[in-house]
Parts: structure tokens; C-alpha cells; sequence
């Protein structure tokens, strides 16, 4: 974990240092980003696709799947609601 926020913490290093020469070096990060992802996926794919009890799993994982999404979104919507209404009661004229 330790290797991964170092990691993570010499690209933004790197980012901030490079910042004026950002045309010359954003499009082929992208494409290597864009490259990593769908590399990433399909080995979770595979990986997913090669365990033995997938098809017996799958039906209990699906429903847990929707359920945390469900709580998910549920939960954004309750606090989204609730600094709507802590805004509302600070906030005197109508937002533009």
C-alpha cells in the first residue's frame, strides 16, 4: 500500500513539474492511460470468467451488487437533501 501512494505521490510530483509542457506529453499519457484500462479490464475478465463457481455465485452477487448500489444512490440523494436544505435556509435570493 505504502508503494502505491509513493507511487501515486512522484506522478503527481511529475505532473506538477511538467505542468508547462502539457501538449507535448498529455496525448500519449492518455493513450497509454486509455491503454492500461482496457488491459486491466479484460484481465478482470478473465480472472472472473476462469473461477469454477461463477455461474452458482453469480445470482447472490448480482443481488448484493444492487443492493449496495441502491444504498448508494439512496445515501447520495439523502445528503445531497439535506445540504440542499442547510443551503436553502443560509441562502436569501434564488441561485442564477
Amino acid at each position: 500500500m505504502l508503494a502505491l501512494a509513493l507511487a501515486f505521490l512522484a506522478g503527481l510530483v511529475l505532473g506538477r513539474l511538467l505542468r508547462g509542457h502539457r501538449t507535448r506529453i498529455a496525448r500519449p499519457v492518455d493513450r497509454l492511460t486509455t491503454v492500461s484500462i482496457v488491459v486491466l479490464l479484460v484481465l478482470m475478465g478473465i480472472g472472473t470468467g476462469a473461477m469454477p463457481d461463477l455461474g452458482a455465485t453469480l445470482a447472490a452477487s448480482g443481488l448484493k451488487a444492487v443492493t449496495i448500489s441502491a444504498a448508494a444512490v439512496a445515501g447520495s440523494i439523502l445528503v445531497a437533501l439535506l445540504l440542499l436544505g442547510l443551503i436553502g435556509r443560509t441562502r436569501r435570493r434564488p441561485l442564477p
